[in-house]
C-alpha cells in the first residue's frame, strides 16, 4: 500500500493537500516574432515593436445647470381671536365692526350720488339743447308767418269767389312750407326715468311751460296740414265744382287759419319763454342746422310778391 503511494507520486500525480495544486495556471507568454531575415542577413538589429495606441480618455459631460431651489413658503400667519375677557372689549369690538360698516355704507352712498348727479346733469343738458331746438323752430315758423299769411288769404278769396281755377294754380305754384315736427324727446325720456325730479323745482316748472308750449304748437301744426291736405285733395282731383265740396273746402279753409293762428300764437310764447325762463336765443349757426328744405324762406317770400304783384 505504501510502495504504490510512492508510485503516484513519482509518476506527477497532484497531492491534494499541496498548495500548488489550488493555485491556478498562468498562460505562457507568446514566443517573440522572428526577425526579418533581410534585417538579419545586412546586420541591422531588429525594429522595435510599434508602442501601443490607448484608447483616448472618455471626456464627460459637463453637468447641467442645477435650477436654484424654490424658495421655501411662508407659513401663513394666522391671528387668533383672542377671548373677550370684559363687557368694555365686546363693546370695542362690536365698535369697530359697527364704524366699518358704517364706512362702506357712507363710500357706497357717495359714489352712487355721484352717478346720479352725472346722470341728472346729462339729461338736462339733453333737455335744454331740445329746447334750444324748438326756439329755432318757432323763429323759422315766425319768420315765415308773413308770406304764409297772404298766401293763405289768396285761397281764401279764390274759394270764396268759387273760383276753382284760381284755387288749383294758387295750390299748384305756391310755397306753403312743408312742416316738420316740434320734438319733446329728451324731456320725456326724462319724466320717464324719473330723472326730472331731480331738477331743480323752479327749473323742472319752467320745463313744463316750455313743453306744453312745445305741444299745443304741434297739435295746430298737425290740424293746419290736415285741412289743407284735404283741400288740396278736393281741389285737385275736380270734385270742387260740386255744392258739397265747395262747402268743405270752405269748412276746411276755416279749420286752416284757426290752426295757423294758434300755432303763431303758441311759438310767439314759446319764443318770449325761453329768453325769460332760460334766457336762450337762437344763433345763427342753431338756425342754419334746422331741417329745412334748402331756400325755403325766399321762395315763399317770392309766391307772396308774386300774388301782391
Amino acid at each position: 500500500m505504501g510502495g504504490c503511494v510512492g508510485r503516484r507520486r513519482k509518476t506527477g500525480s497532484v497531492d491534494d493537500d499541496a498548495p500548488e495544486a489550488r493555485a491556478p495556471l498562468e498562460p505562457a507568454a507568446a514566443p517573440p516574432e522572428p526577425a526579418p531575415a533581410a534585417a538579419v542577413a545586412a546586420g541591422q538589429p531588429p525594429a522595435a515593436a510599434p508602442p501601443e495606441v490607448s484608447d483616448p480618455p472618455e471626456v464627460s459631460d459637463p453637468p447641467e445647470s442645477e435650477e436654484p431651489p424654490e424658495p421655501a413658503e411662508q407659513p401663513m400667519d394666522i391671528h387668533k381671536p383672542k377671548p373677550i375677557h370684559s363687557l368694555r372689549e365686546l363693546g370695542t369690538e362690536i365698535g369697530v365692526i359697527v364704524v366699518g360698516i358704517l364706512i362702506a355704507l357712507g363710500l357706497e352712498q357717495a359714489v352712487e350720488s355721484w352717478h346720479i348727479n352725472e346722470r341728472t346733469e346729462a339729461a338736462q343738458a339733453a333737455v335744454d339743447s331740445e329746447v334750444r331746438f324748438n326756439l329755432a323752430k318757432a323763429n323759422r315758423e315766425l319768420d315765415m308767418r308773413a308770406c304764409m299769411e297772404r298766401q293763405l288769404a289768396a285761397l281764401s278769396d279764390a274759394i270764396g269767389q268759387d273760383d276753382q281755377d284760381e284755387v288749383r294754380r294758387l295750390l299748384a305754384t305756391g310755397a306753403i312750407v312743408e312742416p316738420f315736427p316740434w320734438t319733446d324727446a329728451a324731456w320725456r325720456a326724462a319724466v320717464d326715468s324719473g330723472v326730472a325730479d331731480r331738477f331743480d323745482q323752479v327749473r323742472r316748472r319752467n320745463y313744463w311751460l316750455i313743453y306744453g308750449t312745445v305741444n299745443a304748437t304741434d297739435r295746430a301744426q298737425d290740424e293746419y296740414w290736415d285741412a289743407y291736405n284735404r283741400v288740396r285733395a278736393i281741389a285737385l282731383s275736380g270734385l270742387s265744382s260740386s255744392p258739397q265740396a265747395a262747402t268743405v273746402e270752405i269748412a276746411e279753409l276755416a279749420r286752416m287759419k284757426a290752426a295757423e293762428e294758434q300755432k303763431l300764437s303758441a311759438t310767439g310764447i314759446l319764443k318770449d319763454n325761453a329768453r325769460r325762463l332760460f334766457g336762450f336765443e337762437s344763433t345763427a349757426a342753431e338756425m342754419a342746422s334746422m331741417p329745412a328744405i334748402k331756400d325755403e324762406l325766399e321762395r315763399c317770400q317770392a309766391a307772396a310778391a308774386a300774388l301782391a304783384g
